[in-house]
């Protein structure tokens, strides 16, 4: 019987295979999800994406209208910003949003960052925040 070398024992310790038969890096990888909360009866299918807040890389799903939860998997760990569109409904821009207090009402949300560390699953990233257009809302790239 041939001998594995520690190394070796190490790399196949640090992954494993997933139902589909691909390798992950388990330990190097994360989710963010949560609940879209539409304000209207319907959720509509929407375009979800993760927002790395330094290397501008994103990562996007879409969901099927009536669908009211999200999971964007396989993420690095990094910081995100999390930012939904909508194609033919009135609140087309989505958002992970914080309220803020100011001086002169009403006070428009704030893009809340999220920070996802290595195998992290964050589970509670609601879509929060709806309006009809956000100039102030990093765009998302085109659809390929």
């Amino acid at each position: 019987m041939k001998r594995m070398s520690l190394l070796a024992v190490l790399a196949l310790a640090a992954c494993a295979t997933n139902t589909n038969g691909t390798v992950n890096h388990i330990k190097n990888v994360g989710s963010i999800g949560g609940i879209i909360q539409y304000p209207g009866h319907v959720v509509p299918a929407v375009r979800v994406c993760a927002l790395d807040t330094q290397t501008q890389a994103v990562s996007c799903i879409k969901t099927a209208a009536g669908q009211s939860k999200f999971q964007i998997k396989n993420l690095p760990a990094a910081d995100y910003q999390i930012i939904a569109s909508i194609e033919q409904w009135q609140f087309k821009t989505g958002a992970h949003v914080m309220q803020v207090q100011c001086i002169r009402a009403p006070c428009p949300a704030m893009l809340k960052t999220v920070s996802l560390q290595a195998g992290q699953a964050l589970d509670q990233i609601d879509l929060n925040g709806f309006y009809e257009s956000r100039d102030d809302f990093p765009e998302l790239p085109k659809e390929n």
